[in-house]
C-alpha cells in the first residue's frame, strides 16, 4: 500500500547515511546512529516522524515551560484545575529535572512537542499504596509530568511507547479527575494497580503499570 511504500522510500534514503542502523520496535521504527535520530510510527494511512526523542535541555526550557502553560489550561478546561492547579510544574522544578538528566523531550520539525520525566529507579512515592497493589515488583521505569504542544495528536502515546521500549514494566500515576489521561493510559496497555499518597502535599493518585 501506499504507507508501505513511502516508508521503505525513506527507509532506503536514511539508510544511506554512514553507521546508521534500523531496529523495528512494537510500536515504532528506530533508526540510530548511534542513538535514535528519527522515529517512525506506522499509522492506518501516513507514517509520523518524530526527530528525535533526547534529553532536554536549559535551551528548551521556554518551550517545555509554555507545553505546560498549555497542559495546565487544558486540564481546567476538562474539569481537572486541581491536579496542577495554575503553576505546577515550577520552573524551578523543570531546571532541577534538566540539571539531573530525568528530563526527556520529544522533537518534531524542529519544534518541541512533548516533554516529560523519565527515569529508571524507586520512586518513593510508589513503595506504599493506599489501596491495591503493585502486581510486579520488578525494577521499574517511571514517566512523570508527561504534557504534549496542544494540536498535535498521537504524540503522547508515542512518547509512552518509546518510555516502555526503554524499560519495562513502566509505572505512573494521575489525578482521578484525569480522564483523558487515564484513558490514554488504558489505550496504550497500561492497568490500574489502586491509588498511592504524594508525599509533597499528601493528594491522592490512580496507580498505573504497564507490564
Amino acid at each position: 500500500n501506499n504507507t508501505r511504500e513511502l516508508y521503505l522510500k525513506i527507509r532506503d534514503v536514511i539508510s544511506k547515511y554512514p553507521g546508521v542502523t534500523v531496529e523495528a520496535k512494537k510500536l515504532y521504527i528506530a533508526f540510530k546512529a548511534p542513538k535514535n535520530f528519527v522515529d517512525i510510527e506506522v499509522q492506518k494511512h501516513a507514517l509520523k516522524l518524530f526527530i528525535n526523542m533526547r534529553k532536554g535541555t536549559l535551551k528548551d526550557l521556554p518551550a517545555i515551560l509554555r507545553i505546560y502553560e498549555e497542559a495546565r489550561a487544558f486540564m481546567k478546561e476538562q474539569g481537572n484545575g486541581d491536579q496542577w492547579g495554575d503553576r505546577w510544574p515550577p520552573e524551578e522544578l523543570v531546571r532541577n529535572d534538566i540539571g539531573t538528566g530525568i528530563s526527556r523531550i520529544c522533537v518534531d520539525g524542529g519544534e518541541v512537542v512533548a516533554c516529560f520525566v523519565y527515569f529508571v529507579g524507586e520512586e518513593p512515592d510508589y513503595r506504599v499504596m493506599i489501596e491495591g497493589a503493585w502486581p510486579d515488583e520488578r525494577p521499574y521505569s517511571v514517566v512523570h509530568r508527561i504534557a504534549t504542544k496542544r494540536g498535535t495528536r498521537g504524540v503522547a502515546k508515542f512518547c509512552l511507547g518509546w518510555a516502555y521500549e526503554q524499560h519495562a514494566p513502566l509505572r505512573m500515576d494521575t489525578h482521578k479527575n484525569n480522564i483523558p489521561m487515564q484513558n490514554l493510559l488504558r489505550k496504550c496497555g497500561f492497568q490500574p494497580c489502586g491509588v498511592i499518597r504524594i508525599h509533597e502535599d499528601g493528594s491522592l493518585r490512580d496507580a498505573f503499570i504497564r507490564l
